[in-house]
Formats: C-alpha cells, sequence, structure tokens
C-alpha cells in the first residue's frame, strides 16, 4: 500500500480528469472546523481558571472547541482550494459527494452547517452517513463506484482512511489537516 499523502489544501488533490472523477469528502474536520483558534481558546482558559498541568488546560481547551463545534460555531477549512476542487470537478463531469460518520437524524443540521460554512446549494450533494455504525470502507461497499476510474476519498481521520484504502486499494487517499 502506497504513502498516505496528508495535505493541508484541498489544492493538494491531485485529480485526474482524463476521466470523470468521482471525490468523496468527510465533513467533519476535513470541510468544516471549529470557528476557534485552539491557543486563543487555551490563553482565554489560562486567563479565567488555574491549572495544574499544561495538558490539564488543553484537555478543556479541547472540550470547550468541541462544544462550540457542535454548537454550530464553525466555519469552512479551506474555502479557497475547496472551490478550485469543486470547480475541477464539475468541469470535468465529475462528481462530489459527502460520506460522514454523522446520523442521518442530523440530516437538517448537516445541511444547515455545509450551508453556514459556504457550500451553496447544500441539497445538491449526495450526503451518505455511516450512523457510526460501520466504517466508510465498509460503507462504500454499498455506493456503485463502477461508473469512474478515478475515485478520491478525503478525511482527517486515519482510521477511516485505513478502512476505505483495505477495502479499496485503487481509491486515492488523501489525509486533511487544516491549518
Amino acid at each position: 500500500m502506497q504513502d498516505l499523502p496528508t495535505i493541508h489544501s484541498f489544492l493538494d488533490v491531485s485529480l485526474n480528469t482524463d476521466h470523470p472523477p468521482l471525490v468523496i469528502c468527510d465533513i467533519d474536520y476535513t470541510f468544516i472546523r471549529p470557528d476557534l483558534e485552539l491557543p486563543a481558546v487555551a490563553s482565554f482558559l489560562q486567563n479565567h481558571k488555574k491549572y495544574s498541568h499544561p495538558s490539564l488546560l488543553y484537555d478543556d481547551a479541547y472540550q470547550f472547541m468541541d462544544t462550540a463545534y457542535n454548537s454550530g460555531i464553525i466555519r469552512q477549512t479551506d474555502p479557497r482550494g475547496f472551490q478550485h476542487m469543486l470547480n475541477t470537478i464539475q468541469q470535468s463531469n465529475g462528481k462530489l459527494i459527502f460520506l460522514t460518520a454523522r446520523s442521518i437524524q442530523f440530516h437538517s443540521k448537516t445541511l444547515y452547517d455545509l450551508f453556514k460554512a459556504g457550500l451553496e446549494i447544500p441539497e445538491q450533494y449526495e450526503i451518505h452517513y455511516t450512523n457510526n455504525q460501520i466504517s466508510k470502507g465498509e460503507y462504500l461497499k454499498h455506493i456503485d463506484l463502477s461508473p469512474f476510474q478515478h475515485i478520491y476519498f478525503i478525511d482527517d481521520n486515519l482510521a477511516y482512511l485505513d478502512s476505505v484504502r483495505t477495502t479499496f486499494p485503487n481509491i486515492h487517499c488523501y489525509q486533511f489537516h487544516y491549518i
């Protein structure tokens, strides 16, 4: 199995457009991220509470950011890079779908989050939900991938990426880390 590229921008996804590509993109911490910066949150908490150890401060900071994220304090990770990738997909008659571990029960919130983060008309995109029940690699077995010669999977979570790479070694996988 080839090395897994880590990217910080969707501009770094090398799409082969000699045939229409399929791009499968994760949502949480890939397309959207908290609209807070960890150092700012840690500094805020440090000024309001005494910590006996820095790891406790960062545990609280991560929890604070996670709560804010789940409350809808979000933004798009890479608007310029994503728009460029989306334009390339559309110009080559390809397709973009979202695959998330979220529960389908939160479909309305997911659409709202995508829209809030800047995706125009999120209803026009297929959104697939694993409901945290099966791996993303197993889930992809239930999607007809046969019309596409070039398939790309972008996610922040290494376990999800490994499940796709193991199940579909021909899919180009990218681990996304926003900055």
